[in-house]
């Protein structure tokens, strides 16, 4: 649904990823309130446990682990998005390299101005909202030094 990229109040956001993240864990027959540990995350990761290893990284504190993980072996560039706008606000460093790295190149591949648009505006790069829009779309991305994957 594109919640974690519509949704402006990051509060609100924050509760919601919160909810879910609860009810998942609850539906499992885990608790919720158990303390991590990169070491475990690593083990989970090993195990191929790529939404609990994400978990564990989260908690022990290794956000763009975590959203690497989202990324790589989830598939899943909304849950990424969504764990680092809770963490680290709309501003924050692992949420841009994201956008800059994976974001980005993917709607240059795929002609997507919609995409390439709204990750602009994420990064605060407000000049080149319009250029996605309007210009094309591979001559931007060699200009901003982007890549299509």
């Amino acid at each position: 649904m594109g919640i974690c990229v519509w949704l402006s109040d990051v509060s609100a956001l924050r509760d919601q990823v919160d909810k879910m993240a609860r009810n998942m864990f609850v539906a499992a027959g885990r608790d919720p309130t158990k303390t991590a540990a990169a070491k475990n995350a690593y083990v989970l990761l090993s195990r191929q446990r790529y939404l609990d290893a994400a978990t564990f990284f989260m908690l022990s504190g290794k956000l763009a682990d975590a959203a690497t993980i989202c990324i790589t072996q989830l598939h899943d560039i909304q849950l990424a998005i969504a764990i680092c706008r809770c963490r680290e606000g709309d501003a924050g460093p692992v949420l841009k390299d994201i956008l800059w790295r994976h974001v980005l190149p993917d709607a240059l591949k795929r002609q997507d101005r919609w995409l390439a648009s709204l990750a602009f505006g994420l990064v605060h790069r407000y000049d080149l909202i319009l250029q996605a829009l309007t210009d094309d779309l591979a001559k931007l991305g060699k200009q901003i030094g982007v890549d299509a994957e």
